[in-house]
Order: structure tokens, then C-alpha cells, then sequence
């Protein structure tokens, strides 16, 4: 026995019966996308419960609020430098860097700021030089003797763990094991380059 809706499909012939077949689909497939769209929403209402913001100033324990920069080391701790020093944030304390008796980092302040894969952290002051954690202390690095001066702009690590700085004048330069290899400038200023990165090789 036919229902009434295929009895009234009939009545309207097979071309009305196939606009309402397609109607009916359409709606099947909008019903679809409803619910779809729904457990897409609620999994990232889900996903961002497990974010929180959180505002950390001086009465915190931060050295001053105007931050230059931020770089997560390997072993979990995220080091922040500010206009008065550079410290190392657990998640719930800031700490002063550590350093060697030639470098102060408690007032200077950190004006760039790059980590490596084997959990070191360079720093550079905006007054000039640059220093690398390593053997649990920040030590100034230099060559011939004389520490390195120049004011870095930009600074990576690259996969052979050597230290490469473009410097305020433009200069590219390499840092590795007491000595400074100059490639050339490239241009001063605006005109000059002004970050460094290192490919996937």
C-alpha cells in the first residue's frame, strides 16, 4: 500500500517526484553538514580549555615589563629578555640567568635571542656582544682574547651548532669555537638584511 507522500509524488508526475527526491537529498546532506559542523565547534571548544591566558609582570618577578624577546630552550624552561636583564621562567617563577664573573646579565639589557637543539641559548646585548649559555652559565664569546662587541640584529644556530649574527652595521657573520668569519655586507640599515634562518638540511 503506498503512503500518502508517494501517493501525492504521483499525482504531481515523475518530474515534481524527482525535484522533491533531490529536495529530500539535499536536506539529508544539509543535516549532515549540520552535525558535522557541530562536533567540529565543541572539539575546539574542547581543544581550547586546555589553553589559559595569563599575565605576568615586575610585581611577578619579571625585570621589566618591556620583553624583546622569548626562546624555549631543550629542557623545557623558557628564557625571557627584558630591558633589565634576561630570566629563566618554569611556568610558575622567574629566576636570573646565570653567569660567569665577566658577564652581567642581571641589569643589561637582552636585545636578541636564539636556541639550539643542544639546549644552548644565545643572547646579545643592545649595548653589544653575545653570549651563549653553556656548562650551566652564560659566558661572553669573543676571539683573539677580546670578547665579541658587535650588536647583533639577528642571530641563529645552525644544525652544526655553529653561532651565525648579522650585525647592526649589516655584517653576516659566523661564531664558532673563539673565532669570527666575516661573509661580506650585504647592505646597512634598512638596505640591510635583517633575519637570519636555517633551512631543514
Amino acid at each position: 500500500m503506498e503512503s500518502g507522500f508517494l501517493k501525492m509524488l504521483n499525482m504531481f508526475g515523475n518530474r515534481a517526484g524527482e525535484i522533491c527526491r533531490l529536495a529530500l537529498v539535499a536536506g539529508c546532506m544539509l543535516l549532515c553538514y549540520v552535525r558535522v559542523a557541530a562536533q567540529s565547534v565543541t572539539n575546539v571548544i574542547e581543544a581550547s580549555s586546555e589553553f589559559f591566558n595569563q599575565v605576568w609582570q615586575t610585581e611577578d618577578g619579571l625585570p621589566h615589563n618591556d620583553v624583546h624577546g622569548m626562546v624555549a630552550s631543550e629542557d623545557g624552561f623558557l628564557w625571557v629578555g627584558t630591558r633589565r636583564g634576561l630570566v629563566r621562567f618554569d611556568g610558575a617563577r622567574f629566576v636570573a640567568a646565570p653567569s660567569d664573573h665577566g658577564s652581567d646579565l642581571s641589569q643589561s639589557s637582552v636585545w636578541r635571542m636564539c636556541a639550539d637543539h643542544e639546549g644552548r641559548v644565545a643572547v646579545a646585548a643592545e649595548t653589544g656582544g653575545v653570549l651563549v649559555k653553556q656548562n650551566g652559565s652564560f659566558q661572553a664569546v669573543g676571539t683573539g682574547g677580546q670578547n665579541y662587541s658587535k650588536r647583533a640584529y639577528s642571530m641563529c644556530f645552525d644544525p652544526a651548532g655553529r653561532l651565525w649574527s648579522v650585525s647592526l652595521e649589516g655584517e653576516v657573520e659566523r661564531i664558532y669555537e673563539g673565532s669570527v668569519t666575516t661573509f661580506g655586507t650585504p647592505g646597512k640599515g634598512a638596505a640591510g638584511p635583517s633575519t637570519l634562518a636555517v633551512d631543514a638540511t
